[in-house]
């Protein structure tokens, strides 16, 4: 694997663990929908500016 796709993997594996809780949502009260999606796109934001600065 090349150090350029190193941090794809990364990314990957963190969002393949993330997608267990969109799962979840099913079984939680919409009014909780907003605030994970919220995080979620965070994280998700947080992991993309980690792989522009690599």
């Amino acid at each position: 694997m090349t150090s350029n796709e190193e941090p794809v993997a990364d990314v990957r594996a963190q969002l393949a663990g993330r997608l267990g809780v969109l799962a979840e949502l099913d079984g939680r009260p919409l009014a909780e929908h907003a605030d994970v999606y919220q995080q979620l796109h965070a994280e998700l934001q947080a992991t993309l500016a980690e792989i522009d600065s690599a």
